[in-house]
């Protein structure tokens, strides 16, 4: 992934350089600050049908590989995405060493519970209960990945149609699985992507576009 500055380069006009910091720029990224990725580092994505889509061209998994190629070419990371359709986190404890530890990875990305909150229906005391075992299962899982050496990335369940009512159930759900996606963060110490605060406050600043799908989404996920 290329990104190019619109003007007339001088002699000693450095391209690459450009598109590094127009790309740290896109990204929010601090160009001064340091990123704990050496040389050698594998970074697994780890997920549902969203890591599956992820991989493909355009994928937010491709996006991530592309753009750590062009900001750190010489550090040989490799970025991986293993992904299935409908899967919840009782799957991925299922498929964690085959589909993750076998791979021997440096980092883990773990995006996870959007399909735990859907299977549940509209039971806000089903959901209460479901978002303890979904906390119980996803310690476990961040506990086995941490204790193989990799460092863990936790990312909250985004959303389930691009809506920001709080009033409905599943979005109680999932802002209560998110709630637990931070809590266990800050316990065990790992990192963050609150991919759910970012979602809502999005939809909320363009209420026009939330609908069921098209302002950050194909199909509502």
């Amino acid at each position: 992934m290329l990104l190019f500055t619109a003007c007339t380069p001088a002699a000693d006009f450095d391209v690459q350089q450009s598109q590094t910091e127009k790309l740290m720029e896109d990204f929010g990224i601090d160009p001064g600050a340091a990123m704990n990725l050496p040389s050698g580092s594998r970074i697994v994505f780890f997920g549902d049908s969203i890591t599956a889509g992820g991989v493909k061209e355009g994928g937010y998994v491709t996006l991530v590989e592309d753009a750590l190629a062009t900001l750190y070419p010489e550090r040989n990371i490799e970025v991986l995405g293993t992904g299935v359709v409908g899967d919840q986190v009782p799957d991925l404890a299922r498929r964690l060493r085959k589909d993750v530890l076998a791979k021997k990875p440096t980092h883990v990305v773990v995006y996870v519970g959007v399909n735990d909150v859907a299977s549940l229906g509209p039971s806000r005391a089903a959901l209460n209960a479901g978002a303890e075992e979904y906390a119980e299962g996803l310690t476990a899982l961040v506990d086995s990945i941490t204790a193989s050496g990799a460092e863990v990335m936790l990312c909250t369940p985004g959303v389930i149609g691009e809506d920001v009512d709080q009033g409905t159930l599943t979005n109680y759900g999932l802002e209560l699985y998110a709630s637990k996606v931070r809590e266990l963060a800050t316990l065990r110490q790992t990192g963050l992507c609150d991919l759910r605060s970012e979602f809502t406050r999005y939809l909320a600043e363009n209420k026009r576009l939330s609908k069921r799908s098209g302002a950050l989404t194909v199909d509502g996920l």
